[in-house]
């Protein structure tokens, strides 16, 4: 059988976790998971009197903050026997970068949690999971939040 690649969209949350056993689970030995952790850039403020752009010492000191973030979350993962798992953090938009990376690992599956938020929270917040369902190159399958 040839190895598949599974691409796993985390946040280091619970519901991610979940995500990441689900497709653990799914993996057979020879495949390759790329584990994409997304975080949002720091922004400039701008207002009507004033404006401030944070530095490059302050973009910095915010991926070190975020890089251990998801350094300490994979480490709490157990990997599965057999399967390549490559780590990737990457600022941006989550959705956009979840659908760009599945197409440039040739992915052949997208993983990712729902946070289970209603209609409310999701157009305050936007859906990850919703958004790649419409718009992923691959199938998309998005795990439960209560899914262990």
């Amino acid at each position: 059988m040839a190895s598949r690649t599974v691409l796993v969209g985390v946040d280091a949350s619970e519901t991610s976790a979940n995500a990441f056993n689900f497709a653990s689970k799914q993996c057979r030995p020879g495949d390759v998971m790329h584990v994409c952790y997304a975080y949002a850039p720091l922004m400039d403020f701008v207002g009507p009197e004033f404006s401030k752009a944070p530095t490059e010492a302050q973009h910095q000191a915010w991926r070190e903050q975020e890089e251990q973030r998801f350094q300490k979350f994979m480490e709490s993962l157990p990997k599965p026997d057999g399967v390549k798992v490559e780590s990737h953090i990457m600022a941006g938009d989550a959705r956009q970068v979840l659908t760009d990376m599945a197409s440039t690992k040739s992915a052949d599956q997208v993983v990712v949690g729902t946070h289970g938020r209603g209609f409310l929270g999701r157009a305050i917040m936007g859906s990850v999971s919703s958004y790649l369902t419409h718009h992923s190159p691959v199938p998309v399958t998005v795990v439960p939040k209560d899914q262990k």
